[in-house]
């Protein structure tokens, strides 16, 4: 009815891209930004997409437009962080993600990326504090328990992990990443036959992947 209708382009998308069509959002996001290019969440959902592909620094630019378009931009700066961490800079990922806190200071998910930029500056104690913080505001929060979880795991906190882990569990019982990490910790305690359940459920949810099966064997 209306071809260059910026939001039902723009949020067409971004549903494409939560559905994992990475490509088909790139390309709808893109003719929504052609219509109208000083939105900024609009950058912010391009970044998004570019980072499922794989294009970090295209997606560390368009989360800078989308600041530049709107300084207050709390997922935006969220967002930048994430790339930041996947781009190995866990400094600058901290720097924008205290931004974040100081617009929104209870917000789950910049709390979450906040303990992980700690995980990846070896500062585990602090991290730990972080992704209690999100879980404090955010009960089922299932990444939070898994990413505390691995924390935990890398102090050998055995059993403080595998409890991280099963609560993640209880919020999202087929979570890949929980239930693989949860096996981890299951051989280190001993107990490989509940450990090869956790590997078998993992690995029906995620596939046949290759370093799963590996570690498996």
């Amino acid at each position: 009815a209306e071809p260059s209708q910026f939001d039902a382009l723009h949020l067409y998308g971004y549903l494409q891209h939560q559905l994992g069509r990475h490509d088909t959002a790139l390309a709808w996001i893109s003719r929504a930004l052609a219509v109208n290019p000083d939105v900024s969440p609009a950058h912010s959902n391009l970044g998004l997409v570019l980072r499922a592909l794989g294009r970090l620094d295209d997606a560390l630019a368009a989360q800078d437009r989308a600041l530049q378009l709107a300084p207050g931009n709390v997922e935006a700066h969220t967002n930048r962080a994430a790339v930041l961490l996947d781009m190995e800079r866990p400094e600058d990922a901290l720097a924008s993600l205290d931004r974040a806190l100081s617009l929104r200071p209870d917000d789950a998910t910049a709390l979450l990326n906040r303990g992980n930029a700690l995980r990846d500056l070896n500062r585990h104690i602090e991290a730990l504090a972080e992704y209690g913080r999100a879980i404090a505001r955010k009960p089922d929060f299932a990444d939070a328990y898994v990413n505390r979880g691995n924390v935990q795991l890398a102090l050998n906190r055995h059993r403080d992990a595998l409890a991280d882990y099963d609560r993640a569990l209880q919020c999202a019982p087929e979570h890949g990443n929980a239930l693989f990490n949860r096996a981890r910790v299951l051989l280190l305690l001993d107990r490989p036959a509940e450990a090869l359940d956790c590997y078998n459920r993992a690995l029906r949810k995620k596939g046949e992947d290759a370093e799963l099966l590996d570690r498996k064997s």
